[in-house]
């Protein structure tokens, strides 16, 4: 991104999947994290926002931060909700043998907020999204993934006009889901892990590679421009996101 705007509307525009970033990051996020190491990584990349630690303290290794299991604990972000909002994450498929799910990020809680789910359904893993007060809103799981596996996921919603929820799974999912009703917004900002969701098959701990938060709901084809330069940053890290 070039450090100065240009304000003539009237001049073409580049669709975000025909040029690259000159920095590591995206730099129109709200947030932006690459975890791992230390508790330094929970800094974000863009402006330097930090997330403030919730319940159980997490863990730190090369390739990310593990958020413990459990109701309450995870990364909070300073986002409040909102009518538009996106989430990004790389995470590392977590052992679901005893347990559903994960919650990778979000805010949902019992009657309002949403969030994004790892969950296991026959044998598969997929991803779950929870939006409370909308009505139609699936999730979708894939053969061929394993515990172990770093996957990216996504979700974003706009409550302006459609109700309306993208989704995204790596190579595998990229749709749309319209809801005939809004979603219910919560109180409690926006968090990397489980901050208010009380269901506990869905406390599974999670390593967490990659954290983006947006304050805008991005399009499926920009999130597809975010999932290819994810996987970027993250093969210089040596991690591979199927």
């Amino acid at each position: 991104m070039l450090p100065f705007a240009v304000s003539n509307t009237a001049l073409p525009q580049l669709a975000a999947t025909d040029y690259e970033l000159l920095v590591n990051y995206e730099p129109d996020a709200w947030g932006h994290w690459n975890f791992g190491t230390s508790s330094a990584s929970l800094v974000d990349l863009t402006q330097g926002k930090a997330l403030t630690l919730a319940g159980t303290a997490p863990t730190y290794n090369s390739t990310g931060v593990v958020v413990a299991g459990g109701l309450n604990s995870g990364l909070l972000s300073d986002l409040a909700d909102g009518t538009e909002r996106t989430l990004c994450a790389v995470v590392k498929l977590p052992d679901l043998s005893t347990l559903n799910g994960s919650n990778v990020a979000g805010n949902v809680g019992t009657s309002d907020g949403f969030s994004m789910f790892i969950n296991k359904t026959s044998g598969n893993y997929g991803i779950l999204p929870v939006v409370r007060g909308a009505t139609g809103i699936t999730g979708n799981n894939f053969v061929g993934l394993n515990v172990g596996d770093y996957v990216f996921l996504a979700i974003s919603y706009t409550q302006t006009g459609s109700n309306k929820l993208n989704k995204f799974f790596g190579g595998n999912l990229s749709s749309s889901i319209t809801s005939a009703t809004a979603k219910t917004a919560s109180a409690v900002k926006m968090a990397f892990g489980n901050i208010a969701y009380s269901t506990s098959s869905y406390h599974a701990p999670l390593e967490i590679s990659e954290g983006i938060l947006y304050d805008r709901a991005l399009s499926l084809a920009e999130i597809a421009a975010v999932y290819a330069r994810s996987k970027t940053r993250m093969a210089t890290r040596g991690i591979t996101v199927v």
